[in-house]
């Protein structure tokens, strides 16, 4: 019988492997908030974010604590969990502060909530309001 993972441990075991790729490039990395912010020694941050695709949707959380200090330094990484498989879009400094300004926080909470709707061809990736579409 295979072993079976929740979807918080891929998450981790993903945003561990992306980290990893990274480090080789950008240096040593430090966990700095929560389990989802880290600091490469370059100075360069990635703001990790994973979810499990529900109806052909991710949606993804960002709380106040990180959309209220963002700063020319910080990549936004949304991991895109798939059953068994994860990939990811890497946004950087710019386009994350730009998306994140888009967005409105949810009714009655200090998060901006990010959707990504899957289509079936994969290529160019646009925004529109709170939603990121692969296109």
């Amino acid at each position: 019988m295979p072993l079976e993972i929740t979807g918080r441990q891929f998450g981790k075991f993903a945003r561990e492997q992306l980290l990893r790729q990274f480090e080789g490039i950008w240096g040593d990395y430090e966990q700095l908030h929560g389990i989802s912010l880290f600091k490469f020694s370059n100075g360069n941050k990635f703001l990790t974010l994973y979810s499990s695709l529900n109806d052909d949707k991710w949606f993804y959380g960002v709380s106040d604590h990180y959309w209220k200090n963002w700063d020319e330094k910080t990549y936004m990484v949304l991991l895109l969990g798939d059953a068994r498989e994860c990939n990811y879009v890497i946004f950087d400094p710019e386009e994350s502060q730009d998306l994140l300004n888009r967005i409105q926080p949810a009714q009655g909470k200090q998060k901006k909530i990010v959707t990504i709707q899957r289509k079936h061809k994969l290529g160019a990736i646009f925004t529109q309001g709170n939603q990121v579409f692969f296109h």
